[in-house]
């Protein structure tokens, strides 16, 4: 009887021994486990990994942003809405507890963007436009030096201008008068608008390979609807010197490096999230100070990707690493795409400072 009772508790003691584990798992555990699902593209167990780190420290966006990193490539691989929905969501809550998080605002309108190039519905995809608009214009307005702002509301625009009936490989023009004037009704504001914004992004980086081929297609676009084919003539030359400026800027760019190496004070003035490090008890009892110094990579993303220990005292290290792994940067544009950033960081403590 004992013996048929030890054996049926042992599967119980198994179970709360699992709990036990499992309730002492970290934030960073966690993290560092959906950070390999991703590596392996595990999307659903990685996005499960990183609710579970944002579940146990509810205040770090870098988790949160990794969580919504995980859904955003869910709805990239299937195309799914719902996947899109749930990244928009977490990015929202990034916004709320971090208001200037640009990269927030610029994710969320991308993944509206998305939506709405897949929506079959023409009203449905009107409405998602207009949502991605709200969210790129609070990023132009949040930062008027951003090129990438401008661009992306001119993607809008040139949608709209699909929706008013003409297409981005048209190039004939069109001679009858009645439809001319039709098209030029409904494609003609959204036209000028795309002009508009692409003009800003280019008045900011006048290498915007992107920007450059759009202002091409957009300048096409007017040609085909202008009002006499001698004015057509002159803005289809038009749209070829953009076009020709925007082969040069993509050949730029190419030759460019992938990574920039920037000066710590530089990349110090993109920190957006600086999470503060714990001073370690034992440093502390043993009366230990000083300067960290870390060789940082951070990721296109403004997410920090690894750290290189230079310097500092073996007491400090763990600290210190713990605590920059979380900071969260804006990401670093060269030619209007983000790249990665090799940098160096300081991470002072001092006992009169953290008392």
């Amino acid at each position: 009887m004992r013996g048929d009772l030890q054996v049926r508790r042992f599967p119980f003691v198994l179970l709360i021994s699992a709990l036990v584990a499992v309730a002492q798992d970290t934030a960073k555990d966690w993290l560092d486990r959906g950070a390999e699902a991703m590596r392996q593209e595990r999307l659903a167990e990685a996005a499960e990994d990183f609710q579970r780190a944002v579940d146990l420290d509810p205040g770090n966006t870098g988790n949160r942003f990794r969580l919504a990193d995980a859904f955003a490539r869910q709805y990239t691989h299937s195309r799914d809405p719902q996947f899109a929905l749930l990244a928009c969501a977490v990015y929202k809550d990034i916004l709320a507890i971090q208001p200037d998080a640009g990269f927030a605002r610029r994710q969320i309108g991308w993944m509206e963007y998305q939506m709405a190039l897949a929506a079959s519905d023409a009203g449905e995809k009107r409405r998602l436009l207009q949502e991605s608009r709200s969210w790129y214009e609070k990023l132009k307005a949040a930062n008027p030096r951003a090129a990438e702002a401008g661009y992306l509301v001119a993607l809008i625009d040139s949608e709209e201008i699909l929706l008013a009936g003409l297409k981005p490989d048209q190039t004939a023009f069109v001679e009858d008068e009645r439809r001319r004037l039709e098209l030029r009704e409904a494609a003609g504001k959204p036209i000028n608008d795309a002009a508009s914004n692409l003009d800003y992004a280019l008045g900011i980086d006048p290498h915007y390979a992107d920007a450059l081929e759009l202002r091409s297609i957009i300048e096409r676009e007017r040609a085909t609807i202008a009002d006499t084919p001698e004015q057509y003539q002159r803005l289809m030359a038009a749209a070829g010197d953009w076009a020709q400026k925007a082969e040069a800027a993509k050949k730029e760019r190419a030759l460019a490096p992938k990574r920039l190496r920037l000066g710590g004070n530089v990349a110090a003035a993109n920190l957006v999230r600086k999470v503060i490090p714990a001073y370690p008890a034992s440093a502390r009892h043993n009366r230990v100070q000083g300067t960290v110094r870390f060789q940082m990579l951070i990721g296109k993303d403004g997410r920090v990707l690894n750290l290189a220990l230079v310097s500092g005292h073996p007491d400090l290290v763990d600290a210190a690493r713990d605590a920059v792994m979380q900071w969260v940067y804006r990401p670093t544009l060269l030619n209007g795409e983000p790249v990665e950033v090799i940098t160096t960081v300081d991470v002072n403590f001092n006992l009169t400072a953290h008392r």
